[in-house]
């Protein structure tokens, strides 16, 4: 019901407005009177009513200096004023105020009646409309993802290259104009569907990568972007002045992506990150330079990759800088400690030649250590931790003023990586074997990658990590062709069926275990069985 107040300084008009009228008719009830505009003003801001009914000349604050106040301070309620033929034309002004119809005494109830009708129904057209409007943002706000994917991939398409158009889409979707970073992540192309390794359910996987980009930038504004069966984009807002702070929670972000498909998936997704954009907008800029950092991600068997800026762009003078820059990460990767710091001396050396800023050379310097700890995905926060405590070795980078401390900064990185890498040669060989051993002693039970890495004492996902990439293929794959090496063993003896085969190599569906081996052998175990027999 709408809210009913009654204003008028004569007690009987009050009490006769209140109980002649059958106001529940009208879908009203009378909320509070007032005896004249200051009392009704009060009141009002105290529990606003939906409608009031004022009498015009009252002591006081008349009635159309409150429809003044009511129309300033609120202009939803619906105001309806109580004249004589002697005021009308006095209160015809109020109509400014909007007063949404007049009444003359002597009041008849059907005038009153008549006039509360017409407010109630221009209450209920103004619910009407608000609720459309928010049905309306609702729809808008639901399909806003969808329509900003829609932007990102015409963008990248080049079906839209207008930058001013860009730039007007951006503003009717709500996308803040900010410098950008796009991840372009890619998942294997021998699965469509992805099954979880803890559930029994299958979904795409260019949705599971959508889902999974975007919860791991949820502390970042960014919106993703599904491209094709394998690969979807995330643009990421810079949240920092500082680019080594930006690349840290990014390449922390990518960390996490890479983890959860290879604890939750058992697979390998790839992720290239683009350099800052300044440009607005620039999605296609960025999404080259992303799929470029996914090139080098391919070639090195890096699982993430910063995108390689030409850094002798705009400097003439160092146009041989990417290829010492090349050399010193290439000599990271293969151990050689010497070499390494011998083309950062070089590096330096050249820079101070051609009288490099040392803006430019803490550009550089974040470069090559945020390229040289990819090697090192899940050592990355232990080197920087163990580093006399103090801040992150991006950080230091760019707090230092001096290019004997630049150097020395990324000769110790370097150092550390190799010593790591030296170490993990070693650690990883004897991991390995465990897990091949818990394999053999285990495979007729439901093996679980956690058993796995609970029973040697790592983490799982570095687990699923290291053992893809030291053999090439899954831990879920070693399990399987184990599994089918033992079945070729059993199927030789004729006594035993081939679904108790099955059972006896770790498969608890009989109908599974004949579909993985003949995706192995490319024939059924009946088909193995027959050829053996005649051999």
């Amino acid at each position: 019901m709408f809210k009913m107040m009654i204003v008028d300084d004569e007690m009987m008009v009050r009490i006769g407005l209140s109980s002649i009228i059958e106001w529940e008719k009208l879908n009203c009830c009378i909320l509070s009177e007032a005896v004249d505009g200051i009392e009704a003003l009060e009141k009002i801001r105290q529990d606003p009513p939906d409608i009031v009914i004022t009498d015009i000349r009252m002591p006081g604050m008349d009635g159309l200096e409150l429809a003044r106040h009511i129309s300033e301070e609120f202009p939803n309620i619906k105001v309806i004023i109580l004249t004589g033929y002697a005021d009308f034309e006095y209160a015809q002004s109020a109509i400014k105020y909007g007063v949404i119809d007049f009444v003359l005494k002597p009041t008849e109830i059907e005038s009153i009646e008549s006039a509360v009708s017409k407010a109630v129904k221009s209450l209920e057209s103004e619910i009407n409309k608000n609720r459309l409007v928010e049905d309306l943002n609702s729809t808008i706000n639901s399909q806003l993802p969808n329509m900003r994917e829609k932007l990102i991939c015409d963008c990248i398409n080049l079906i839209i290259t207008d930058a001013s158009e860009i730039s007007k889409s951006m503003e009717q979707l709500s996308m803040e104009s900010k410098p950008f970073y796009m991840v372009l992540g890619e998942l294997e192309d021998d699965v469509l569907e992805i099954r979880n390794t803890q559930a029994s359910s299958c979904q795409p996987k260019n949705s599971i990568l959508k889902n999974i980009m975007d919860m791991s930038f949820k502390d970042f504004t960014h919106w993703c972007a599904v491209l094709d069966e394998s690969h979807c984009c995330t643009v990421v807002l810079s949240q920092s002045q500082s680019l080594a702070e930006d690349i840290q929670k990014i390449l922390a972000a990518c960390h996490d992506i890479t983890d959860i498909f290879e604890s939750s998936y058992d697979l390998h997704v790839t992720l290239g990150i683009s350099d800052r954009v300044q440009t607005p907008g620039a999605f296609r800029m960025a999404y080259e330079q992303s799929v470029s950092a996914l090139s080098y991600t391919l070639q090195d068997g890096n699982r993430i990759n910063l995108y390689v800026r030409n850094f002798s762009e705009g400097y003439p003078e160092i146009n041989s800088i990417n290829t010492i820059i090349s050399r010193i990460i290439n000599s990271v990767k293969l151990g050689k400690i010497e070499t390494c710091k011998e083309n950062i001396t070089e590096l330096f050396n050249r820079m101070i030649e051609t009288k490099t800023s040392i803006e430019h050379m803490r550009e550089i310097a974040v470069f090559i250590a945020s390229s040289l700890m990819q090697f090192l995905p899940d050592k990355f926060f232990d080197i920087e931790s163990s580093s006399d405590n103090n801040p992150l070795v991006l950080s230091k980078i760019l707090k230092t003023f001096n290019s004997g401390n630049l150097k020395s900064l990324l000769c110790s990185l370097a150092f550390q990586i190799c010593s790591e890498l030296k170490k993990s040669f070693v650690q990883n060989n004897a991991i390995i074997s465990k897990v091949n051993d818990y394999i053999a002693q285990n495979y007729q039970k439901n093996i679980r990658l956690a058993a796995i890495a609970n029973h040697i004492h790592v983490n799982s996902s570095y687990l699923s990590r290291l053992y893809r990439q030291e053999t090439g293929i899954t831990i879920t794959d070693a399990i399987s062709r184990y599994r089918i090496e033992k079945a070729k063993e059993f199927l030789q003896n004729p006594e035993i069926k081939a679904y108790e085969v099955a059972y006896l190599v770790g498969f608890e569906d009989a109908a599974y275990f004949s579909l993985m081996f003949k995706r192995h052998t490319g024939c059924s175990p009946t088909e193995y069985r027959q050829l053996s027999n005649r051999e």
